[in-house]
């Protein structure tokens, strides 16, 4: 450890001079040793490196299969298209961990009635509802559900993680019932998507989540009782 013989102090690191009074220290330095701080993305690389995986398969995959099929038509760009968005959501929920329900949600949405109009105004050839928003919704509800439970959601913003999951789900089942959805798989797939995350929820955090209805009906009633006594 390097001395001050000025300031008569030890200092701990590579510093050359003193800090205090810039005299230059005598001794060897001793290295100044921080705990290492794991990044998010360090701590949970693993996880990261199965979703790369699995995205990256996916992606190949359906290009694949779409070469081998082109009379199918170019359905493997908007696999592409959800792989790119749920990177770019997981991406918002990592760095807006506070308000990660509500930035995926806008994001969908938004995401979703641009391609309508894009759709719209291009002579409108339904891909828009075939495809573009059951996989957004899919990939997004995916995005929530492994962002509430790694980035571990408080209330209330895990409330709003419920009410998107039933709305991912509610969206593409109108549109299949309204017979405005062509091509049912992708339709399908979501609505089952939510339908199994929104068990999952309930399953594991559905006390929590009662409690917490519970509080707010009481909170409720609470504040409603002076207006209904005027």
């Amino acid at each position: 450890m390097k001395h001050c013989d000025k300031c008569k102090i030890d200092v701990r690191g590579e510093f050359e001079r003193c800090p205090l009074c810039q005299n230059k220290l005598t001794g060897e330095s001793t290295p100044y040793e921080f705990p290492k701080v794991q990044s998010f993305y360090e701590k949970y690389e693993k996880i990261f490196k199965f979703a790369i995986l699995v995205t990256s398969s996916l992606s190949i995959i359906s290009i694949a299969v779409n070469i081998l099929l082109p009379q199918s038509g170019h359905w493997s760009l908007f696999v592409l298209f959800g792989v790119i968005c749920f990177w770019l959501t997981t991406n918002i929920c990592i760095k807006k961990r506070q308000v990660i329900s509500q930035n995926i949600a806008a994001e969908a949405v938004i995401i979703s009635i641009l391609c309508v109009i894009w759709d719209k105004f291009t002579g409108w050839h339904g891909w828009s509802v075939d495809y573009v928003i059951p996989i957004i919704f899919s990939w997004a509800m995916l995005g929530l559900f492994v962002a509430t439970k790694i980035l571990k959601i408080k209330m209330p913003d895990y409330v709003f993680s419920f009410v998107i999951c039933i709305f991912f789900g509610l969206a593409p089942f109108i549109l299949c019932i309204t017979g405005v959805t062509k091509i049912l798989i992708p339709s399908v797939i979501c609505i089952a998507l939510s339908i199994i995350s929104f068990i999952t929820l309930v399953l594991y955090d559905g006390k929590e989540l009662i409690k917490k209805i519970s509080h707010i009906k009481k909170n409720g009633v609470a504040l409603a009782t002076p207006f209904l006594i005027l």
